[in-house]
């Protein structure tokens, strides 16, 4: 019995690829209290080509891209909720002038470019080696 105990509090393996996906769901609890949003917005893990991260504002899912996340620094991931955040606030798909202020006003333009230029490479570099 106690070694089933101690086997329970173990931590719990991460997927293969080592990606903690609890610190990413923490990550959007904390970006969520940033935006002021109580709705219930879940985090999902998925391979995309083409994409780092989307969001669904049907289903308030915000999906990740599971082939580069481990590339990126956790404020690189935490942009990316703070990017998928602001389309649901904006409740568009689009990124227009409006989406451009929220966005800017939790992350400033220049850093959030730099960003988007890591990220981007990050997303050419998967492609070139797949």
């Amino acid at each position: 019995m106690k070694n089933q105990t101690k086997k329970r509090n173990q931590k719990q393996p991460t997927n293969q690829k080592g990606l903690d996906k609890n610190k990413y769901r923490n990550m959007l609890e904390d970006a969520k209290k940033q935006f002021g949003i109580k709705d219930d917005i879940k985090l999902g893990f998925s391979s995309m080509k083409t994409e780092a991260a989307s969001i669904s504002l049907r289903t308030n899912v915000i999906r990740l891209n599971k082939n580069i996340i481990n590339d990126l620094s956790d404020e690189e991931v935490k942009y990316l909720i703070y990017h998928e955040l602001t389309h649901y606030v904006t409740k568009s798909k689009y990124h227009n002038y409006k989406f451009y202020k929220i966005l800017y006003s939790k992350i400033p333009e220049d850093e959030a470019k730099k960003m988007d230029a890591k990220i981007i490479s990050s997303i050419l570099k998967l492609n070139k080696d797949s």
